[in-house]
């Protein structure tokens, strides 16, 4: 895993501006390609994931970005292996053009019903979701207007600091706390 990590890092500084938009277009036809298969080739979507993580998505048209959602949506959510899920996840969460409350309500999803507690690579699907959601609930929070939206995201990070699973408490609390340190 690694070297995909480093592989990709290579890809986005090798990158300029404009060719970056040229390896984005190709991340984006090689999950079109794998996808129509049967059978998915996940250590492929892995690697492509991870370019398009760090080449980062806002320099991707409009219509490209939409499509690309699909996938990354379809990824985070279905049986795939959890570092797929948890990439995909964190390009989501990182991009403003999404819908917050699609992504929510995945990150919800994974830190109350996912069992990944012992599947290689859960742990940091659970850090990404929780961070992810820990972060939306706080900016809830700071921008409520009434006291029910104030209640809802209270009772959200109660959820979250108060979990049974370690790893949703441990970085939830993390990244409430970076969060306001760096405000």
């Amino acid at each position: 895993i690694g070297i995909r990590h480093a592989a990709a890092r290579s890809l986005a500084n090798m990158s300029s501006k404009d060719s970056s938009n040229i390896v984005l277009l190709g991340c984006f036809g090689q999950l079109k390609q794998i996808f129509d298969q049967s059978k998915k080739d996940w250590n492929r979507i892995d690697g492509v994931l991870l370019a398009i993580e760090e080449l980062g998505i806002s320099l991707c048209e409009e219509e490209t970005r939409e499509k690309l959602s699909l996938y990354l949506l379809e990824i985070a959510s279905q049986r795939a292996p959890p570092t797929c899920r948890s990439t995909a996840l964190s390009i989501l969460l990182s991009s403003s053009t999404f819908e917050p409350e699609k992504i929510r309500n995945l990150c919800l999803e994974i830190v109350e019903r996912d069992n990944m507690e012992s599947v290689i690579g859960g742990s940091q699907l659970y850090k990404t979701a929780s961070d992810g959601l820990s972060r939306m609930s706080q900016n809830n929070l700071w921008e409520a207007t009434d006291e029910d939206a104030l209640e809802t995201s209270l009772m959200e990070l109660r959820r979250l600091f108060t979990s049974n699973l370690v790893d949703v408490r441990l970085h939830s609390i993390k990244s409430f706390k970076k969060t306001i340190y760096d405000e």
